[in-house]
């Protein structure tokens, strides 16, 4: 059914927010922090996410329109921030989670 397809066996008179989080993770976070953050931010629902640095092994260029060499990245580092599997959503977010087909929990973000 997908990340978030299972959701939709829920049932719908849930009061609070509930926490969803992929079956393969191990993980340190503070549950009490990431519902108080989630909570005090006011949002319909909170993705956990983790820095990951991906470093090109070469030096990369950039060329101008006439491919004049205008600049040489060593080796640079891009920063970026990947989803970490781990989710608190508010009840209303389930409304949006197809019955019986499969759906995937970025699904659910982008209609969010």
């Amino acid at each position: 059914m997908g990340t978030a397809g299972a959701l939709a066996l829920l049932p719908s008179n849930l009061k609070a927010p509930i926490l969803v989080m992929n079956s393969d993770l191990l993980t340190k976070v503070n549950f009490e922090h990431l519902l108080d953050f989630h909570l005090q931010n006011q949002v319909k629902a909170t993705m956990c996410v983790r820095e990951y640095d991906f470093q090109i092994p070469y030096g990369v260029i950039t060329t101008n329109d006439h491919h004049q060499i205008i600049l040489i990245d060593e080796k640079p580092i891009h920063h970026f921030f990947v989803n970490a599997g781990i989710y608190v959503l508010e009840p209303e977010t389930l409304k949006l989670v197809p019955s019986n087909s499969r759906f995937d929990m970025t699904s659910l973000f982008e209609k969010l």
